[in-house]
């Protein structure tokens, strides 16, 4: 027989036979030697990479012709990366990181839409409330089947603690703590004021 064409796939890989003449049957063998005639469909779908045989059967003579091998790549789908989601303190943006297995990578997903191609961190847009997205691992142009869901939590903004005081003659003056890292504090006029 012709070798057979092979569609390499993620997961599962076809191989394809020609059609044999009308006085044979083509059949798949899982040895060089093999003789079985439980399979002669036109296709043959494998899970693992490995040597498969394919073997033409006279059917009124009942011969068999020599083997044609031919190894089927199967490329592997990789597991769900790990990752945790991160919390900020009122709007802004989020970095996220998740660790894909060894040796691949990661494309993040807001919805439908890829929003990341191929890294292990991804930096939101200006968040002010909640936001989830999904992140598949990639090895060799296979994603993870299932995929890892990450949440960037936009928590209230810290209140600023209370300044001290100094009182003086003619001045006096407020000192303020250090902000945590991220956000500012601004001194204001009015209670609402957003200087």
């Amino acid at each position: 027989p012709p070798t057979p064409t092979v569609a390499v796939g993620c997961g599962s890989s076809t191989a394809t036979r020609a059609n044999p003449p009308s006085i044979e049957t083509y059949y798949w063998q899982t040895t060089s030697g093999g003789t079985s005639t439980a399979n002669s469909s036109a296709t043959l779908t494998v899970t693992s990479s490995g040597t498969r045989y394919l073997r033409a059967r006279n059917n009124y003579y009942g011969l068999w012709s020599e083997v044609r091998a031919v190894y089927i790549t199967v490329k592997p789908i990789p597991a769900a990366p790990t990752g945790s989601n991160v919390t900020r303190s009122g709007p802004g943006t989020v970095t996220l990181t998740v660790a894909p297995p060894s040796g691949a990578s990661a494309n993040w997903y807001d919805g439908n839409t890829r929003v990341g191609t191929g890294e292990t961190t991804y930096t939101t847009p200006h968040l002010t409330s909640d936001r989830s997205y999904t992140v598949r691992s990639t090895l060799n142009g296979c994603e993870s089947t299932t995929p890892r869901t990450v949440t960037a939590i936009v928590g209230p903004p810290p209140t600023p603690p209370t300044p001290t005081v100094a009182v003086g003659c003619g001045s006096s003056t407020a000192t303020r703590a250090n902000p945590p890292s991220g956000v500012t504090y601004y001194w204001q006029s009015t209670s609402g004021g957003t200087s």
